[in-house]
């Protein structure tokens, strides 16, 4: 799952997971809401997401206010759980660093632009830690 509200950089990040072998469904949101909203209907559309790569500066919420809702989901929704998320930001903020991998479900931060080696790296870490 992709949350940017740059569509130049949801395209980008998408033919990096294609590249890296990602072939399923990759699916993108441009807003917090929209990606709140398809997460909370996992079970009845038998959506399948195992990583979510997430921007911080979204327009309306932002993706701090996004990861205290996937925080909160996740303590009523069983299937959340096994989901990790990887911040994708231009802001190299050592502040934004800390308070967003203060939760446990933040597997890294990485700062734009990125490249096909980060996306690897990424998801052989994620994979390799959930096995």
């Amino acid at each position: 799952m992709i949350i940017d509200d740059i569509e130049e950089d949801r395209y980008i990040l998408k033919r990096l997971l294609k590249k890296a072998g990602l072939s399923d469904s990759i699916y993108e949101f441009d807003s917090v809401n929209q990606a709140i909203l398809s997460l909370k209907s996992l079970d009845s559309k038998k959506i399948k997401v195992s990583i979510i790569f997430l921007d911080l500066n979204l327009y309306l919420k932002n993706g701090f206010e996004f990861l205290e809702e996937f925080n909160q989901l996740r303590h009523h929704n069983k299937n959340l759980k096994e989901i990790s998320v990887v911040i994708i930001s231009t802001s190299q903020n050592k502040n934004d660093l800390q308070k967003a991998t203060q939760y446990r479900f933040v597997k890294n931060y990485l700062t734009k632009p990125i490249g096909l080696h980060d996306i690897k790296h990424q998801i052989r870490d994620i994979t390799d830690n959930n096995a």
